[in-house]
């Protein structure tokens, strides 16, 4: 298992007092810039997205913000797994304010143990000193068994993550892998059958189409134990939708998993 930080977004306009550094806005997402989670259980193979707002960072002489952040992650005998000591990290406020977006990720091999992990972040002011402030949250991973990891939606133009949110017009690509499949022979290859149903559903849970996107995804490399599945959305009007997709393992016939989330989509005028 290991483990990275990263810089998520720009500055925010929200002003607030200097040396009064606070860790808003905490949140666990499904990927990078998505929506919140319904839980905080994940599959091995699977990533924990945590994302946050560091609020109150005093900028220095030179209009520019310095902090560190650091990070550990701890099994539930509170023994420390990975840890990156804190860096010196800095920002440009080129739109105002003193909040910025941060997030901080956990790539959970698949030979994760099963059990509850902790996700601790500290954060320091480096222009103004004092005491870090610290944010833990907990995840469970799973024991092994099929369902869908690593969702993520980006933009078709490249494999860059995208929000739930995009203009008319615009072409969203729904990315994620399956895992815990079985295999069945098919000439002289083991191969799974994974049936995909995508169904959309509008404002008023009305389905946006007659009949469910469906496929059937056969050909998997026979040592990778994932099953990408990337799916473009065409988004030619606008409205609140509900992306609903269910994996079904053909080959045993018994297991299935669902992935939901809200897609708005804006007109620009």
């Amino acid at each position: 298992m290991w483990a990275t930080l990263a810089l998520a977004a720009a500055m925010s306009m929200t002003p607030a007092q200097a040396g009064t550094l606070k860790l808003t806005n905490i949140r666990v997402t499904n990927g990078f810039m998505g929506p919140t989670r319904a839980d905080s259980r994940l599959l091995p193979g699977d990533i924990f997205y945590v994302s946050f707002d560091i609020e109150g960072l005093k900028l220095n002489e030179a209009g520019k913000g310095i902090y560190s952040m650091g990070m550990e992650l701890l099994n539930s005998a509170n023994a420390v797994q990975f840890k990156e000591d804190p860096s010196k990290k800095e920002f440009v406020p080129f739109l105002g304010g003193n909040r910025v977006a941060m997030f901080a990720t956990s790539s959970i091999g698949t030979d994760t143990p099963p059990g509850v992990y902790t996700c601790r972040v500290t954060v320091a002011d480096m222009v103004v000193g004092g005491k870090p402030e610290v944010l833990e949250r907990k995840f469970e991973v799973l024991p092994k068994g099929f369902g869908i990891i690593r969702p993520q939606l980006t933009y078709v133009q490249g494999p860059v993550p995208a929000p739930p949110y995009a203009v008319a017009g615009q072409t969203l690509v729904v990315n994620c892998a399956v895992v815990g499949f079985e295999r069945m022979k098919v000439d002289n290859a083991a191969q799974p059958s994974i049936g995909i149903e995508m169904r959309i559903f509008d404002e008023t849970g009305k389905p946006t189409q007659q009949q469910p996107y469906t496929e059937v995804l056969k050909d998997v490399p026979e040592n990778s134990p994932f099953a990408p599945i990337s799916i473009p959305l065409q988004l030619y009007r606008s409205g609140r939708f509900q992306v609903e997709l269910i994996v079904t393992d053909n080959v045993t016939k018994k297991a299935s998993a669902k992935l939901v989330f809200v897609l708005s989509v804006v007109d620009l005028k």
